[in-house]
C-alpha cells in the first residue's frame, strides 16, 4: 500500500512538472507572438518589452534574442542618425543580443548577417568584416560569404593610375599620370597633351602636400604659371581628399572630336546623364564642345574598375575611347 501511494506521489509531481513546461512553453510563445506583431506594426518600445518577457520565461531561446535585437535596431534607425548617443545606445542593445544568440548557437546566420549590419551602421566595418568572416568559417554560408566580400570591397581602395584619351582613329590626345602615398592620399599628376600628329603641345603638373599641424591637403599649382613666390604660394588651395579620391579628368573635347573620360560613371554637375547598366547617355550635348559625345560604353575588370570607355555620337559612330589603369589597396 505504501509503495502504491509512493508511486501516485511521484506520478503526481512528474505530471505536475510537465504541466508546469506546458504552461512556462505556452507563456513563451505567447510573449513572443506579441512581439512580433509590436515589431511588425513599428511599435518598438513595447516589442522589447514583449520579446523581453520571453527571455525571461526561457533564455535559452535565441528567437527572442533575435527579436528583441531587431526591435532595438529599430528604435535605432528611428531615434537618429548613426553617432547620435541615443542611437549608439539602442544599436549596441541590438548588437549585444545579437552576439549572445551567436554564443548559444554558432549557425545562426541571420544573427550573424544583422550582427554586422549594426557594426556597419555604427561604422566599424573592420569588426563587421572580423564577425562575418566568423560566420562564414562555422556555417559556411553562400549569403554570408558574398556580404563578407561585399564589405572587403568597400574596403579597398581602387586608385586611378594612368587616363589616356585617344580620337576615333586611335591618335592620343591626352595622358595623365597620377602618384599616391601608401595610405591612397593623391600625390601628384601629371598631364600630357598631344596634337594629331601626336606631338606633345602641353604639359601640366600639379601636386598634393599634406599639412600635419592643419590636418589638410593643399592643392599645389604647378609653379611655372606664377610670377613671384608670393602668387604661387597664394594659389595653393585645401582639398578634402579622402584616401582614393580626387578630381579625375571626365571628358575631352573639340570641334574634332569628343571623349567621355570618367573613370566612375558619376556626374556632380554641369553634365546630365543616365547610367543603363554598362552604358552612360548624355542627356545634355553640348555641340562642338567638351560633352558633344551621346553615349558611354564601359568595360570594367574583377574589381569593378572602369578600365575601358568607348564614346560615341548619336548615329553611333565612335567619337573617341579612354584607356583607364588602377591599383588596388587591399584594407
Amino acid at each position: 500500500m505504501r509503495q502504491i501511494f509512493s508511486w501516485i506521489l511521484t506520478l503526481a509531481l512528474v505530471l505536475g512538472l510537465v504541466g508546469c513546461g506546458q504552461n512556462a512553453a505556452a507563456a513563451w510563445q505567447e510573449q513572443y507572438d506579441l512581439g512580433v506583431r509590436y515589431l511588425s506594426e513599428g511599435n518598438y518600445e513595447e516589442a522589447i518589452l514583449a520579446f523581453t518577457a520571453a527571455i525571461e520565461i526561457d533564455a535559452k531561446r535565441t528567437e527572442g534574442l533575435i527579436g528583441r535585437g531587431d526591435a532595438y535596431a529599430g528604435q535605432a534607425e528611428e531615434s537618429g542618425s548613426p553617432g547620435e548617443e541615443d542611437a549608439n545606445t539602442l544599436y549596441q542593445n541590438a548588437l549585444a543580443d545579437y552576439l549572445a544568440a551567436i554564443e548559444m548557437d554558432d549557425q545562426l546566420v541571420e544573427a550573424y548577417e544583422k550582427a554586422a549590419g549594426v557594426y556597419v551602421s555604427l561604422g566599424d566595418l573592420d569588426a563587421a568584416i572580423d564577425l562575418l568572416e566568423q560566420g562564414v568559417e562555422a556555417t559556411g554560408d553562400e549569403g554570408l560569404s558574398d556580404y563578407l566580400e561585399e564589405l572587403r570591397d568597400n574596403t579597398r581602395l581602387k586608385l586611378l593610375t594612368h587616363q589616356a584619351a585617344y580620337d576615333s582613329d586611335g591618335h592620343l590626345l591626352r595622358d595623365l599620370r597620377y602618384s599616391y602615398d601608401e595610405t591612397g592620399y593623391l600625390l601628384s599628376r601629371d598631364a600630357v597633351n598631344y596634337d594629331n600628329t601626336g606631338r606633345a603641345v602641353g604639359t601640366e603638373r600639379m601636386e598634393f602636400q599634406y599639412d600635419e599641424n592643419s590636418g589638410s591637403w593643399w592643392r599645389i599649382p604647378n609653379r611655372q604659371w606664377y610670377d613671384t613666390e608670393a602668387e604661387w604660394q597664394a594659389a595653393w588651395s585645401k582639398e578634402n581628399f579622402l584616401p582614393g579620391t580626387h578630381d579625375y579628368d571626365t571628358d575631352i573635347g573639340s570641334v574634332e572630336f569628343s571623349v567621355n573620360m570618367d573613370p566612375l560613371i558619376l556626374r556632380s554637375g554641369g553634365l546630365e546623364a543616365l547610367q543603363e547598366g554598362n552604358v552612360l547617355y548624355n542627356e545634355m550635348q553640348v555641340n562642338g564642345g567638351y560633352a558633344d559625345w551621346s553615349y558611354a560604353v564601359y568595360t570594367f575588370d574583377e574589381a569593378g574598375c572602369s578600365v575601358a570607355i568607348s564614346s560615341y555620337y548619336s548615329d553611333g559612330s565612335l567619337s573617341g575611347t579612354a584607356v583607364l589603369e588602377w591599383e588596388v589597396l587591399e584594407p
